[in-house]
C-alpha cells in the first residue's frame, strides 16, 4: 500500500527528532534528508532549518551535510517565492523534481533504517577545514540574536497562524549571512558549491544558470529582489574586490564557477556592480601576459598549442569567466573587452578550441554594426581554416549575426558562388566541409551546425541562390534534411519567412512529391510534413494523402506514421470537399 508522503515526512522527522542534525552529516542520512525535505511542509522544514542553522559553518565543510544545506537553501528561496508579489514562470522549482532513490511506493520505514545503518557512521566523517572554536561560538551568538525576530507578532496578540509562520525570507538571510561572510572559502570544494546556490537563490535566478547564460534572456526585469538580498551580495562583491587573490579566482575550475555565478548575480541585482567586476577583472586578469602571470606565480595550466594568444584564452576556466564577463557587461564595456583582447588574433581565436567559445559569445553581444564589421572583416577569409578545425560553432555564430545586424548577407560563407555551383555549395554547407574538398555521395552526412547555417542563410534577406542550392540537391538528401531536426526548422523557415518567395514553397512541395510516405515514416520528417501540409493549399494536401494512403499498410505499422495517417484523415475529407465544391 502506498505511503503517503506527509505521515512518511513527519514520521521521520519524528524519529530523527534528537539527532536529525547528526544524521545529516552522514551519506546515508544526507540523502533521506535531500529526498524528503523537498516533500515537508512549511513547519516541519522550518524546524529541521533551525537546527542546521546552528552548524551552517561546519555544514560547509562537510561534503553530506553541504548538500543537505543547499537543498534546503533552494527550498526555502522556492517557498518565500509565494510571499513575494513577483513573476516567477522564469523560474523552474527544480527542488520538487529531484532524481531520488527513496520509492515511497515501497514498505520501506526510512526512519527505521536511519537509525540502524547510519548511527556508526556520524563518528567518521572528517572535516576538511578546522573550524576555530571561538569563530563557530561567535557566528552561532549572531545568529541566535537574528533568530528573536523571526516570527511576526500582530496586534492581535499572536493568535493568528500568519503571525507565526516559519520566515522562510529571514533564514535565507541569516544563513547567506554566514555562507558570504568568509571568502577564504571560496577554496573549500563544499562550501564554492553552496556559495553558488546563494547566489542565484538571493537573485531569484534559475538553478545551473551558468550552464546557459549564454542563452538570453536569462533575468527576468520584472523580478523585484529584496534589498536584504542585494546588500548581501554587493557585501561580498566588495570583499572580492579588495582581495588580492582575484587573478587566483579566474584561473581555478573551482573558484572561476564562483565568479561566473556572482557576475550574473550581479546582473540581475545592479549592472553598474556588474560592470565594476568586469572591469577589474578585465584590467587585473584578462589583459594579463604569460610573463605577468610568471610575476604573479600564478600555478595556471595553459594551453601551448596557441602561445601568440593571451593567458585568458589559454586556460578553459579564465576563458569561462570571459565569457560570463561579455554577456553581462554593458555595450560600452564589451566593446573595450573587444579591443583590448580579441583585435589582432581573431584569425586564431576562431580556430582555438578553447577560445572558440570566447568569440561566439563576444558575437552573440556585439552591440555596434561598425564592430561587428571590424570581427568580420578580419575573419571572413579564414572560414576554411575554420572547417578544418572543427571549431564550426564560430561560423555558425557568425552566419546568425549576419541575420542580426543585416549585413555582409551576400557575401557570409561565401554565399556569392558563381552560378552552376548551387547544389554543390548547399551539399558542402550541411556537411560543414570546404568546397575544395572532393566528396561521393554516399559521404553526404549532415553535420549539426550545417543545419542551423542553412537556417540563418535562408533567412538572409536575399535568399534565392541558397534556396535554389537546396531544391537541387538529390531526392534522397533533401528528404534526410528535413528527417534530421526534430523542430523541423528548415520547413518552418520556408513557411515562416517572408524573404522567401511563395513560389520556392511550390518547388519544395513538387521536389518532394513521391517522397511523403518516406518523410511520414521517419519520427523528424513527419514533423516537417506536418509543418507543410498547415501550410499548403486543399489540393496539395490531397495529394499528400493519397500518397500516403497507397502505403497505409505501411505505415499502420510505425507509430509516427500512424499518427499521421490519423491526424492528418478530418482535413483530407474536409480539403476533398472544398476541391468538389470548387468544380461544380
Amino acid at each position: 500500500m502506498p505511503v503517503d508522503r506527509d505521515v512518511l515526512v513527519l514520521d521521520v522527522m519524528k524519529k530523527t527528532e534528537d539527532h536529525a542534525v547528526k544524521y545529516a552529516f552522514s551519506p546515508k542520512g544526507s540523502k533521506v534528508f535531500e529526498a524528503l525535505l523537498t516533500w515537508g511542509s512549511d513547519p516541519e522544514v522550518g524546524k529541521f532549518m533551525e537546527k542546521m542553522e546552528e552548524t551552517v559553518f561546519d555544514a560547509l565543510s562537510n561534503p553530506f551535510a553541504s548538500q543537505v544545506l543547499k537543498t534546503l537553501i533552494e527550498i526555502a528561496a522556492e517557498r518565500n517565492k509565494k510571499f513575494f508579489d513577483i513573476k516567477t514562470g522564469s523560474c523552474e522549482n527544480t527542488t520538487r523534481t529531484k532524481i531520488t532513490d527513496v520509492d515511497v511506493n515501497q514498505n520501506w520505514n526510512p526512519a527505521v533504517s536511519l537509525q540502524t545503518q547510519i548511527c556508526e557512521e556520524v563518528g567518521v566523517v572528517t572535516q576538511e577545514e578546522s573550524i576555530d572554536n571561538k569563530d563557530k561560538e561567535q557566528i552561532k551568538n549572531n545568529i541566535n540574536r537574528e533568530r528573536t525576530t523571526k516570527y511576526s507578532i500582530g496586534n492581535n496578540g499572536g493568535n493568528d497562524d500568519a503571525d507565526n509562520r516559519f520566515s522562510f525570507s529571514e533564514w535565507i538571510v541569516r544563513v547567506s549571512k554566514v555562507v558570504l561572510d568568509d571568502v577564504d572559502l571560496v577554496w573549500n570544494l563544499y562550501a564554492n558549491n553552496v556559495m553558488r546556490t546563494v547566489l542565484e537563490c538571493l537573485t531569484m535566478l534559475p538553478r545551473g544558470s551558468m550552464r546557459y547564460f549564454n542563452k538570453r534572456p536569462l533575468i527576468d526585469d520584472s523580478l523585484r529582489i529584496p534589498e536584504e538580498h542585494t546588500d548581501l551580495i554587493h557585501c561580498f562583491t566588495q570583499k572580492l574586490l579588495l582581495w588580492q587573490q582575484l587573478t587566483d579566482l579566474v584561473y581555478n575550475d573551482l573558484t572561476s564557477r564562483l565568479l561566473q555565478a556572482l557576475l550574473l548575480a550581479l546582473k540581475t541585482v545592479d549592472n553598474e556592480s556588474a560592470d565594476d567586476l568586469v572591469r577589474q577583472l578585465f584590467n587585473e586578469c584578462f589583459i594579463l601576459k604569460e610573463t605577468d602571470l610568471k610575476k604573479k606565480c600564478l600555478p595556471a595550466r595553459l594551453c601551448e598549442d596557441e602561445v601568440t594568444l593571451l593567458p585568458v584564452f589559454r586556460n578553459e576556466f579564465s576563458a569561462s569567466v570571459l565569457q560570463a564577463s561579455i554577456s553581462v557587461a554593458s555595450p560600452e564595456l564589451v566593446a573595450r573587452i573587444h579591443a583590448g583582447c580579441f583585435t589582432g588574433h581573431l584569425e586564431l581565436l576562431s580556430r582555438s578550441r578553447i577560445a572558440g567559445p570566447c568569440l561566439q559569445t563576444l558575437l552573440q553581444y556585439c552591440r555596434g554594426k561598425d564592430d561587428f564589421e571590424t570581427i568580420y572583416n578580419e575573419i571572413c577569409e579564414e572560414l576554411e581554416g575554420v572547417i578544418l578545425s572543427k571549431n564550426t560553432a564560430v561560423i555558425v555564430s557568425l552566419a546568425q549575426t549576419c541575420l542580426r545586424f543585416e549585413t555582409n548577407q551576400g557575401w557570409a560563407l561565401h554565399c556569392d558562388f558563381p552560378p552552376g555551383n548551387h547544389r554543390r555549395f548547399i551539399a558542402h554547407v550541411l556537411m560543414l566541409r570546404i568546397l575544395g574538398e572532393n566528396t561521393r555521395e554516399k559521404d553526404f552526412t549532415i553535420h549539426p551546425h550545417g543545419i542551423a547555417l542553412l537556417e540563418a542563410m535562408l533567412r538572409f534577406e536575399f535568399p534565392n541562390k541558397v534556396i535554389s542550392g537546396m531544391l537541387k540537391l538529390k531526392h534522397h538528401e533533401l528528404c534526410q534534411l528535413l528527417s534530421h531536426h526534430p523542430d523541423a526548422t528548415i520547413i518552418r523557415t520556408f513557411v515562416e519567412n517572408p524573404n522567401i518567395p511563395t513560389n520556392s514553397m511550390t518547388k519544395l512541395f513538387n521536389t518532394l512529391v513521391g517522397r511523403f510516405a518516406s518523410l511520414a515514416s521517419s519520427e523528424y520528417g513527419s514533423r516537417s510534413l506536418e509543418v507543410m501540409w498547415k501550410a499548403v493549399e486543399a489540393r496539395r494536401k490531397v495529394q499528400i494523402m493519397d500518397e500516403l494512403t497507397e502505403q497505409r499498410e505501411t505505415l499502420k505499422n510505425i507509430p509516427c506514421g500512424k499518427f499521421i495517417l490519423k491526424k492528418f484523415a478530418r482535413d483530407y475529407y474536409s480539403a476533398k470537399r472544398e476541391l468538389s465544391e470548387q468544380v461544380n
